[in-house]
């Protein structure tokens, strides 16, 4: 089977900042709980405090098809709704094999 990475970007309107970050802590909690799901974590551009990024890791495409059945991604979508979304992009990567780029590739040329 083939792992899915998905790489998401918001930008909400700077006074949303506050509940982006309380809309994003309820939806990891639920979506972290889903069978297939192995990294779920939302961070805060360091110096843009209004734009979120969400790393995701999933099993399988089939992981990945249940999680936009849940309750909670419906919560979410409704609550990305109210909030002034300025700007959203995502990106969706196949990974076929995996390596551990501090020891293999750091190691390949000794």
């Amino acid at each position: 089977m083939t792992a899915l990475v998905v790489h998401v970007s918001f930008r909400v309107h700077p006074d949303d900042a506050n509940e982006m970050k309380r809309v994003c802590s309820e939806m990891a909690a639920g979506t972290r709980a889903e069978p297939g799901c192995d990294l779920y974590e939302f961070s805060v551009d360091l110096e843009h405090h209004n734009c979120f990024l969400l790393r995701e890791l999933w099993r399988d495409a089939t992981a990945l098809r249940s999680h936009f059945a849940t309750d909670h991604m419906q919560r979410f979508r409704s609550n990305l709704r109210a909030l002034r979304l300025e700007h959203r992009s995502a990106r969706g990567y196949e990974i076929r094999s995996e390596f551990d780029p501090l020891n293999d590739v750091a190691n390949a040329n000794t």
